[in-house]
């Protein structure tokens, strides 16, 4: 939720109101599960240079992408730099991981989404790149 209201703030820098937020029932459980387990407010972290889903990834940034660090500011999925530098996860690692594999790193669904489509993309620009250039 913070990195939804950091994203509000930077597309809308006029905004000077309060956000509230209000869950029902099933809601309500999983609006706390969020609130408690966030890693800090968005006045502690820093937002991430780059926010952009995975549809609104272009073609030329996919082709810029060269290292795990650069794929996950493209997704605006900063967050789990450290995560996959503790696995040692390059790039080229990345691209290979499954579901499962990403999953076991703990990122939650949405994001695992996210980044299993990027690299269905990278993979597929590599097999067109080397295609277009035969050895």
């Amino acid at each position: 939720m913070n990195r939804l209201l950091q994203l509000f703030l930077q597309r809308n820098p006029a905004f000077s109101g309060t956000v509230s937020v209000a869950g029902h029932s099933l809601g309500s459980l999983i609006l706390f599960d969020i609130l408690t387990n966030q890693k800090g407010s968005v006045t502690e972290r820093e937002p991430s240079p780059v926010k952009m889903s995975a549809t609104e990834t272009c073609h030329r940034t996919i082709k810029e992408i060269r290292s795990t660090e650069q794929a996950l500011e493209a997704l605006g999925l900063f967050e789990y730099k450290e995560t996959l530098e503790k696995e040692r996860v390059d790039l080229q690692s990345l691209v290979l991981c499954s579901d499962t594999d990403l999953k076991e790193l703990g990122i939650p669904l949405g994001p695992r989404r996210k980044i299993l489509s990027l690299t269905k993309r990278l993979s597929r620009l590599q097999v067109k790149l080397c295609a277009s250039h035969p050895r």
